[in-house]
């Protein structure tokens, strides 16, 4: 615990109660000046324990009701990327509340690692897909995309590309009937094992590409 000074008194603030979020290191908030709130006052001011979480989680629900006063499901609003988990990403959309873009939200790319998509620290658009009451009291679990703030690049197809054109793409993966190819963002074609060769037969795809490789492709249908 810190040992607070008050209007000439001494009070105590519990660790716990120093932030709403885990405190690691009490020496860095030494010598600053913060509101708190009186959680109790016994023996005419010689016991005197004081709380900031309270002030910071009470200032938390106002912005939170604030924000979902002003938006709901299917708009789209601004955040900072937080924190990267295996399955996605979380964005905070006002001091307090959090929501998470799912791996397959992220781009319309094919995205294996959030990390090639985001970085904590990011600001990003996102869109409310769904909000829900959480676990607990005053908690939402809400879920976001990225990739829903664009269109989708298979609305523009036909001015993208024609029968006939050669483009560049990446190797992205690999089936046994040949080599899907990524020719822009979110949008991929196969080139079927038949198709990979002109001088002899292939019987693997690995044989002749793999996964990253850039290559010369023709676009079919």
């Amino acid at each position: 615990r810190l040992t607070i000074v008050l209007m000439g008194k001494r009070g105590f603030c519990p660790a716990s109660q120093l932030d709403v979020k885990y405190v690691e290191n009490q020496e860095e908030y030494v010598g600053q000046s913060f509101n708190f709130i009186i959680t109790r006052f016994e023996e005419n001011g010689r016991n005197i324990v004081v709380s900031r979480r309270e002030l910071l989680n009470e200032e938390i629900r106002e912005r939170v009701t604030a924000f979902f006063k002003e938006h709901g499901e299917g708009d789209t609003v601004s955040g900072t990327v937080t924190r990267l988990m295996s399955f996605g990403a979380f964005v905070e959309l006002v001091p307090g509340l959090e929501g998470m873009v799912h791996i397959s939200e992220l781009s319309w790319s094919r995205v294996e690692n959030a990390a090639d998509a985001v970085q904590p620290g990011d600001k990003v658009t996102v869109k409310i897909l769904k909000i829900e009451s959480g676990e607990k009291a005053d908690s939402y679990k809400i879920a976001l995309s990225v990739k829903q703030t664009s269109d989708s690049p298979w609305e523009s197809m036909d001015t993208m590309f024609t029968v006939g054109e050669q483009v560049t793409g990446k190797v992205i993966r690999l089936a046994r009937f040949g080599a899907f190819v990524e020719i822009a963002p979110g949008v991929d074609g196969l080139v079927h094992i038949s198709e990979m060769s002109h001088t002899k037969r292939v019987l693997k795809p690995e044989d002749v590409v793999k996964t990253g490789d850039l290559v010369q492709v023709v676009v079919k249908s």
